[in-house]
């Protein structure tokens, strides 16, 4: 049985051996015309939710053919930043034990705990120029 980090080591291995679309769509298992589309043409069902008395966020939930190749997808990229991550980051990554909750939002908030000052935003537009 495969030990979480062979895992880890061996999806890294697999995204980083794309050399061509072709390489990709098969990593994916999607052919290239469905690739196109979704890249180029993207379908979400987009709603609001209530965020408070006031205001709403809006969800975009992607199809869900979109959704699968982004997940898929996902999978290669968190191999991949698994070694390059700082430690510093908790939010949404992958584990070498498979314990999600490793590292999450709890985790991080530990580090904060006693400290005078802590600065939480959440960054509507952002660009560099």
């Amino acid at each position: 049985m495969a030990t979480p980090v062979s895992i880890i080591r061996s999806t890294n291995a697999a995204f980083k051996a794309i050399r061509s679309i072709n390489d990709l769509c098969d990593l994916l298992d999607i052919d290239e015309l469905k690739l196109a589309l979704l890249a180029n043409h993207p379908r979400y069902k987009v709603f609001k939710i209530r965020k408070n008395a006031t205001k709403f966020r809006t969800i975009e939930d992607p199809e869900p053919l979109l959704k699968e190749t982004l997940s898929t997808l996902n999978t290669y990229l968190q191999a991949v930043y698994y070694y390059q991550r700082p430690s510093c980051a908790h939010g949404f990554t992958i584990t070498a034990s498979g314990d999600e909750h490793e590292r999450n939002i709890v985790s991080n908030a530990s580090f904060h705990i006693g400290k005078p000052y802590l600065l939480n935003i959440d960054l509507k537009i952002f660009s560099i120029r």
